[in-house]
């Protein structure tokens, strides 16, 4: 079973919007619960706020609008 995931982006700064997720007191506690249900494809991956990215970037193949 995989997981595959999309996200819309409307902002300006993605980097710092994501780094004001990574802050929320509330998104961290998900992120722990839910990391452990879930196997990362980046080796070394430990979790959402560790050093390695958990989530892998994938090209995108198909567009329909």
């Amino acid at each position: 079973m995989t997981l595959f995931a999309t996200m819309k982006y409307t902002g300006t700064d993605l980097d710092a919007d994501m780094e004001k997720m990574r802050a929320n007191p509330e998104v961290r506690k998900w992120w722990e619960m839910t990391d452990s249900m879930q196997e990362s494809f980046n080796e070394g991956a430990t979790g959402s706020t560790g050093k390695v990215p958990w989530w892998k970037d994938l090209e995108e193949v198909f567009y329909v609008e």
